[in-house]
């Protein structure tokens, strides 16, 4: 067995190179003191290899040092590539752990896993560091797979304006950015972060035709309602101690759409997840409901896709326009975040819907 040898950048590029000038793989492989299982690696890692090299041009670096500590980097790599398979988070520390107990199995001595050595191991492999969805993945391929054969079955005998989708969402209606630009000499403080949050229920047919967003809050009339008929504030607007969706809530929420419907002389169908809040006891006579199967909804249902994204961007703009209005006459981050009430946050909700 060919003992493995270390190939920088230059020469990885360059065995690409004459791989695309016609040199076999095994001649490669004699040229470059290696075996032919390192010159396939390098062949099939053709793309991520000329990135990388795009980045160190872009950087403007004149000279590539040779990697050191070759056999910890691999092996942290491929602990890494395994480790993700499964879904698993790994944080900067857990590599900096994985990487001194290698060395330390390796026999590697002065080695140290230090912030620079991870800098260098996450750049050299294109690593970075992102915020995970973990319902996301706790999703079964194969049960999605499955529901999307038998959908177009499910949905036969109704037309896109026919088909509705039903979602619940919590909104911090007072959050700031929590991602500053300071000048370096500054140390990144804010003041206390609130909490407190709307849950707003969204209904949208597949044809695009919207229902008045549902809306819940802790108080059935806060102050900023003084004076305000609840009939009129353009939300359907319900109230309860945590700011919840409720079986209660929901079943109102599907009688009073279903004889909308039934107004309408409307036969529709209404998919939903499998929250526990979605159990009732209506009798619906204009509304079919169509339950999303358990820890799916991520990846199925459609207003997960997409549509409260670019509601909450929508809503964030109107907040932040707010903001930027009062930002001279406030002392505080805490002080400017109490100037948004809940009436500021249903006028943003209202025109971030109709977008």
């Amino acid at each position: 067995m060919s003992k493995r040898v270390f190939l920088n950048l230059e020469q990885r590029i360059e065995i690409l190179r004459q791989y695309e000038n016609g040199k076999s793989a095994r001649k490669l492989a004699e040229l470059f003191y290696c075996g032919r299982t390192q010159i396939n690696k390098i062949i099939k890692e053709k793309d991520l290899i000329l990135k990388e090299y795009e980045d160190f041009k872009f950087r403007g670096v004149k000279r590539m040092r040779h990697e050191k500590y070759v056999d910890i980097n691999e092996a942290v790599l491929e602990w890494f590539k395994t480790v993700r398979e499964k879904d698993i988070l790994v944080s900067g520390p857990m590599f900096q752990h994985k990487a001194k107990e290698l060395a330390d199995a390796l026999g590697i001595e002065n080695f140290s896993a230090r912030n620079g050595w991870l800098d260098r191991f996450r750049i050299r492999n294109n690593i970075t560091f992102r915020s995970l969805c973990g319902e996301a993945a706790d999703v079964d391929p194969s049960l999605c797979e499955d529901w999307q054969e038998r959908l177009p079955l499910l949905l036969v005998g109704y037309d896109n304006e026919d088909i509705f989708n039903m979602d619940e969402r919590a909104l911090v209606f007072r959050a700031l950015p929590n991602k500053i630009m300071i000048q370096k000499s500054e140390e990144a403080r804010g003041g206390k972060i609130p909490k407190e949050r709307l849950t707003i229920s969204f209904c949208v047919s597949a044809a695009g035709e919207k229902e008045k967003p549902l809306v819940i809050w802790r108080c059935q009339r806060p102050r900023c309602f003084k004076g305000k008929d609840l009939n009129r504030l353009g939300v359907s607007w319900y109230a309860n101690k945590k700011a919840w969706m409720t079986s209660s809530i929901f079943e109102e929420c599907l009688v009073n759409f279903d004889r909308k419907m039934r107004n309408q002389a409307r036969k529709v169908l209404l998919v939903l997840d499998n929250a526990t809040c979605h159990a009732h006891g209506a009798q619906l006579k204009n509304v079919k409901l169509l339950f999303l199967p358990p820890n799916t909804t991520s990846k199925l249902q459609p207003l997960d896709n997409g549509v409260i994204k670019c509601f909450k961007m929508e809503y964030r703009q109107c907040a932040l326009r707010h903001v930027i209005a009062r930002l001279d006459g406030c002392e505080s981050a805490s002080e400017l975040s109490k100037k948004i009430s809940v009436g500021d946050a249903l006028d943003w909700i209202k025109t971030s819907w109709k977008k």
